[in-house]
């Protein structure tokens, strides 16, 4: 069998495509039954361009396609989604300012049933009062169509980085105003501000403020909302002379970078104790789950700008979901069978990193360095061999709990049964003995793109992956072969590609959607 498991780890996506058709597990849906909480972005692009932007957004520099933001199609299916997921809170994101795709954000305004909207925006739209004042009014206006009640929060970012290019605290006071005189007898749309620790704008803004100000009052780990506990790590309460009430909540810097150093020690103690601190003290460990106030569980979900949708932090590379293709009943009942997906909703962030540190801590270490919440699961399992291990060792804990009777594994085909009854050190070994990589994954694909290899080998370089030097060299041989610059070492690589976004590799559309909307205009213009 000791072969024969080496030869299973040189073949994983084969053996973990078989796992998945033959192996299930039992799970109790009804303890995510509760309210559910939604982060959805419109679009990859923003016009400001923040240098901490935890999906390095910035302004378009192409023509934007269905990979960069919602068609109308995608958006009907994304509201009828939330309005079938028993949703308690709707965070519409930055990572691509929304307030770019207003037609899109009035529709969910209007249509999407849930007991909190939360509009997030950098206030570009805002800094002039004639465009404050009209936008604004058709959200409120969107906003008194709904057949259902809600709670709109309109929140503004206030920072340095979105203070940049002119805007300064011009949105901030323009929409203070608006609200002054507009709409502050309307107790369900409120607006808030977003700033982070130490920042110095927020303070300017109180300075500016300071004859109006009655009161700030302090909170801490105070949750922005009364059905779902979604966790503020400080917020202060702002209430002026007239009456107008405005939250400022707190956050921490993340350091988001895809192409972060994992050679840089300094790098990784301040990216992981940034990830560390978010995940305990805002997430309780587990991003794919959202606690109700009541004490009940919910599913927490991340919908991408291209469709993609998944539990957070809980996106499964090989495993895709997609709203152009996959209903809500569709994306849960997939999250619930596949072994990895369903043992991140149960146990969480630790149990999953205590797996692949077994065999695999480098894969821990890129998918926290690289501070972007979202992408963690694409990223911890991006190699195809890391994720066949991770769903042997979570099958073999769900025998040992009892989750998976003797009965069901008689009716397994033999290997995979020798498979999942292997030892421990025996899958390890078999894991490190495999000739399988990273480098074989991308041959496999075939990509004809230079730009994705010699993004490959930067991130080699800066330490993402442990790889032979001969696998290096079969890198650099297929870059070659289709670069124009070709390398001689791997230190010379480096993309500075203008427009090519190298997250692709991580939220690349499923291949059906991409390849039912190549035969549509949809593909090429929205």
């Amino acid at each position: 069998m000791k072969s024969q498991l080496q030869e299973v780890f040189n073949q994983p996506q084969k053996y973990r495509d078989l796992i998945l058709e033959h192996v299930f597990v039992k799970a109790n849906r009804e303890s995510f039954s509760g309210k559910a909480f939604i982060c959805v972005s419109f679009t990859r692009f923003c016009p400001v361009g923040c240098k901490f932007c935890f999906f390095s957004s910035s302004p378009a520099t192409k023509p934007k396609t269905i990979n960069d933001a919602f068609t109308e199609e995608g958006m009907t299916k994304f509201i009828q989604f939330a309005n079938d997921c028993n949703l308690g809170y709707l965070l519409v994101s930055g990572g691509g300012e929304p307030f770019l795709e207003v037609k899109h954000l009035l529709r969910v305004v209007e249509h999407v049933k849930s007991d909190k909207i939360v509009l997030v925006t950098s206030g570009n739209w805002a800094k002039s009062t004639g465009s404050a004042g009209n936008i604004t009014r058709q959200v409120y206006e969107a906003f008194k169509r709904r057949k259902s009640p809600t709670k709109l929060v309109l929140r503004l970012s206030v920072d340095e980085e979105h203070a940049r290019g002119g805007l300064g605290l011009h949105p901030a006071f323009n929409l203070i105003s608006i609200f002054e005189k507009n709409y502050i007898k309307e107790k369900d749309l409120t607006l808030q501000f977003h700033t982070l620790f130490d920042d110095p704008c927020i303070q300017q803004l109180y300075n500016q403020l300071a004859d109006r100000i009655i009161s700030i009052e302090d909170r801490r780990l105070h949750s922005d909302d009364e059905t779902v506990l979604k966790v503020n790590p400080a917020e202060k309460l702002l209430k002026l002379s007239n009456g107008l009430a405005i939250k400022v909540g707190y956050a921490k810097c993340f350091y988001s970078n895809i192409k972060v150093n994992l050679n840089d020690p300094e790098v990784l103690k301040r990216n992981l104790s940034i990830f560390s601190w978010d995940m305990s003290e805002s997430e309780e460990n587990n991003p794919s789950v959202v606690t109700n106030l009541d004490g009940k569980k919910g599913l927490d979900f991340w919908v991408n700008f291209n469709g993609n949708v998944t539990t957070w932090g809980n996106q499964v590379p090989d495993n895709i979901y997609n709203l152009y293709e996959d209903d809500y009943p569709t994306v849960v009942e997939n999250s619930f069978s596949d072994p990895i997906s369903l043992a991140y909703l149960e146990k969480g962030d630790v149990y999953r990193d205590k797996i692949i540190n077994e065999v695999n801590p480098r894969a821990v270490l890129r998918a926290k360095a690289t501070n972007i919440r979202d992408y963690t699961g694409a990223l911890i399992c991006e190699e195809a061999t890391t994720r066949l291990y991770l769903t042997i060792r979570i099958l073999q804990d769900y025998f040992v709990d009892e989750r998976i009777s003797k009965e069901e594994i008689n009716m397994w085909p033999e290997l995979i049964k020798k498979i999942l009854l292997s030892s421990q050190e025996e899958l390890k070994i078999a894991y490190k003995q495999s000739t399988y990589s990273i480098v074989d994954q991308y041959l496999e694909k075939n990509i004809s793109n230079h730009l994705e290899w010699l993004d490959l080998l930067e991130l080699i370089k800066l330490g993402h992956y442990d790889l032979k030097p001969e696998k290096i060299q079969i890198a650099i041989d297929a870059y070659n072969k289709l670069g124009k610059n070709p390398i001689q070492r791997l230190e010379e690589a480096k993309n500075n590609a203008t427009g090519f976004f190298h997250e692709e590799r991580i939220i690349a559309m499923k291949e059906s959607v991409m390849k039912r909307m190549a035969e549509s205009e949809e593909v090429c213009h929205v």
